[in-house]
């Protein structure tokens, strides 16, 4: 269902859950079956294996556009929820990235996708400097820390991916055919049903009360409204 709420410190927030029988709607006065055509994009960039991780959307060009009004109301989402952000996290370069070269992030707490506009030779070279080494995977140039400590990423001029996770560190943000979260039924919905939103949090439940899946998203046209 998709639940207005009474009030909200940014913009107007909508809720959506998609419960055990896969049952999900939005509220009469919603636009049900909305694409949400960038939110869905970024869910693509993640494999489905994420659907039990908490996940966040940001559409952060959407949100640049709207803080410049008033960027107070909107610090507290304006940027990614990425671990790579963290300049204190030992092992992750994240003093290395600037929000205002992303565009949009899908993240969760191990691994995220970014769409961009990166100074990759930049970024490659401050790599480097931090001991990361270039090799590939699956035909993809990937940057890992030795040992496997850090981060492993994937950088270009236009995204960039990485994963914090040991084990096949890329593997969740390389989904193979009809496998990503975009593919979920359960996190379709509710991005169908959340539509334009500037930010998305998507919150999966594996407790045995009805709701599998609730995901908050916040709207607005303008810093006033």
């Amino acid at each position: 269902m998709r639940i207005p709420a009474r009030g909200s410190a940014v913009g107007a927030t909508t809720l959506a859950t998609v419960l055990l029988a896969t049952v999900a709607g939005c509220s009469s006065g919603s636009d049900d079956g909305d694409s949400g055509s960038e939110l869905l994009t970024g869910l693509g960039a993640l494999a489905a294996d994420n659907s039990t991780k908490y996940v966040s959307f940001l559409d952060v060009a959407d949100v640049r556009k709207l803080s410049k009004d008033d960027s107070k109301r909107f610090t507290s989402v304006s940027e990614p929820s990425s671990p790579l952000l963290n300049p204190y996290q030992p092992g992750l370069p994240g003093q290395q990235f600037k929000v205002s070269q992303i565009s949009t992030a899908v993240d969760t707490d191990q691994v995220g996708h970014w769409e961009g506009s990166f100074d990759a030779p930049a970024i490659t070279k401050a790599l480097k400097a931090k001991g990361y080494t270039r090799g590939e995977r699956d035909g993809q140039e990937i940057w890992t820390h030795p040992g496997d400590t850090g981060a492993s990423l994937h950088v270009s001029e236009d995204e960039i991916s990485y994963s914090t996770r040991d084990s096949d560190p890329m593997a969740t943000v390389n989904p193979q055919d009809d496998d990503s979260l975009a593919d979920n039924k359960e996190f379709r919905r509710a991005a169908e049903c959340l539509g334009d939103v500037y930010r998305a949090d998507f919150n999966p439940s594996s407790s045995p009360h009805p709701v599998r899946l609730a995901s908050l998203g916040q709207q607005a046209s303008t810093a006033a409204k």
